[in-house]
């Protein structure tokens, strides 16, 4: 989701397409722009379809992402490398059902700060990595995941998309975290290469909210990308960031919520994020712990069976995952890390119930 909220896990809206210079060389496009994919000519232009605003891109042009450009009529993308990098666990995208405690290579294209997912401070890196490379990466530090995350994904689709056919090669798991703008057909191209996908909601997808601080009108493209994503067999993991005043409504929580048991699965994890003052709303304080148990409350009352409260200064019992069957811990964290993990195999050691855990 396209948001103005630079809190973890947000981006803001985006201005106006931008202008592409009509005077790059052939040597120059080669050298920074590839051919990208997911796109079709139309009269006097290019339509792409990677995302859900499906812009239509005429000579010498971008589109709305400002990445996406049309040289000649045809399209290309100057997302070519990796900005930053660093190794971390798999929770902190966060993904608390897709491989428990695994070590993640967590890497980020370079964007416009409007398409930030999270605003951590990263290590950038100098060196350009291949493909190869950052999957060499990977194996180097020992990373069962490569996870795509920081900035929107869906701009580096490309990249990603040969990255994680490399991975696989290796054993490697991938994982896209996204604002879930990501259209269906490009979904069906790289599904077979992504194992996990995080979805980002902020505000609940309050119609309010997204009206101020969004481009999209409301969540229905995000829900389809999810219904096609779980089509595809791809485990979905949801954030809902709750932020005071403008974005922290009880009942639209819950009818998010509500809406992810009915149209969705009520088995999909459901995390509710912490949000953090940034400089764009600066004036704004930390979401209470009340209010991220109300919210709570709720999400449990819709009918998800595994609700977590994260993005906290300090740690919550709502960390940890419980069975939703007798109600006993099975799996224990604190800030983000898992201490403890009793799941025999994927089964509840108390009552046998089989939980809903990639292993």
């Amino acid at each position: 989701m396209v948001s103005k909220t630079k809190s973890k896990n947000s981006s803001i809206k985006p201005k106006s397409k931008k202008e592409v210079t009509n005077s790059i060389s052939k040597t120059d496009l080669n050298k920074f722009y590839n051919e990208a994919q997911v796109w079709n000519k139309e009269r006097n232009g290019v339509r792409c379809n990677l995302c859900a605003f499906k812009c239509f891109i005429a000579k010498d042009k971008a589109g709305i992402c400002g990445v996406r450009k049309n040289f000649n009529n045809k399209l290309y993308t100057s997302n070519k490398n990796v900005k930053a990098m660093v190794v971390d666990n798999v929770e902190r995208r966060p993904l608390f059902h897709f491989l428990p405690g695994a070590k993640s290579l967590s890497i980020s294209g370079d964007s416009n700060s409007e398409w930030k997912i999270e605003h951590d401070r990263l290590p950038r890196i100098t060196k350009k990595f291949t493909m190869e490379q950052t999957v060499k990466e990977a194996e180097n530090k020992k990373a069962e995941v490569i996870s795509y995350t920081y900035n929107e994904p869906t701009l580096f689709f490309e990249y990603i998309k040969q990255t994680a056919r490399y991975a696989h090669r290796s054993s490697i798991k991938n994982v896209f975290s996204t604002n879930g703008i990501i259209n269906t057909d490009a979904i069906k191209i790289i599904a077979k290469y992504i194992d996990a996908v995080v979805i980002n909601f902020k505000a609940s997808g309050d119609p309010n909210f997204m009206a101020n601080h969004h481009l999209l009108k409301n969540t229905d493209p995000i829900f389809a990308a999810i219904k096609q994503l779980r089509k595809q067999r791809v485990h979905v993991e949801i954030t809902n960031t709750i932020i005071p005043q403008i974005g922290d409504d009880v009942q639209k929580c819950r009818e998010l919520a509500e809406r992810v048991v009915a149209d969705v699965d009520p088995t999909v994890p459901f995390h509710l994020l912490q949000f953090h003052p940034n400089n764009e709303f600066s004036d704004l304080p930390f979401t209470s712990t009340s209010k991220l148990e109300e919210c709570f409350d709720m999400v449990e009352r819709a009918g998800i069976r595994y609700a977590y409260i994260g993005n906290t200064i300090e740690p919550h019992k709502n960390e940890n995952t419980f069975c939703f069957n007798c109600r006993e811990m099975v799996m224990q964290r604190i800030s983000g890390n898992l201490k403890s993990n009793i799941l025999d195999k994927d089964r509840c050691p108390h009552c046998g119930v089989r939980m809903d855990v990639v292993l």
